[in-house]
């Protein structure tokens, strides 16, 4: 019953890394697998409960913020937020005026951080779960830290492959 759902997982993950980077299947599945396992042995030990509340309170709850924060900050300030509301206009029934530019580009990223900033007061207040409130920062904090490192680590691994490609004019388009 469950090993579908762990297919389902792992084959979403490797299909974008395969199609995305072109490496090779059965490494990228290999590696996906040794990492995944790797990273669940902490949940099999006897904190393993423990530590996966906190994992999946931290995911939950402050990862997302961040990732919306930074989503904000990509599209509003390095892609543009008038490209978008461009495209937006020309492709969709419903049309965004200016007013868009700002909400992407200020309000919303300063709102999101805004509530991060009291999730945190919050958090170091009141433990969570009766959690000591270190191991809970430590240990949520190196969840995101975790998953920023790895969205950034992907980045730089394609921009890196488009200079090669670029170099060698051995690109997918030539």
């Amino acid at each position: 019953m469950f090993i579908d759902s762990a297919f389902s997982l792992v084959e979403g993950v490797v299909t974008g890394l395969v199609d995305k980077f072109q490496w090779n299947r059965s490494r990228t599945l290999l590696a996906v697998c040794v990492a995944g396992f790797a990273a669940g042995l902490i949940f099999v030990t006897k904190a393993g409960l423990y530590w996966l509340d906190i994992v999946d309170y931290f995911t939950n709850n402050f990862n997302l913020i961040v990732i919306g924060i930074i989503e904000c900050l990509l599209v509003g300030w390095i892609y543009g937020a008038e490209k978008i509301r461009t495209y937006f206009n020309e492709t969709g029934t419903i049309k965004f005026g200016k007013w868009w530019d700002i909400m992407i580009r200020f309000v919303t990223p300063l709102a999101l951080l805004g509530i991060s900033v009291m999730w945190i007061i919050q958090n170091i207040r009141e433990n969570y779960e009766g959690y000591e409130t270190i191991h809970l920062v430590l240990g949520g904090w190196l969840v995101v830290a975790i998953t920023i490192i790895l969205g950034f680590a992907l980045m730089f691994l394609r921009s890196r492959q488009a200079a090669v490609e670029e170099k060698t004019g051995m690109g997918v388009d030539a």
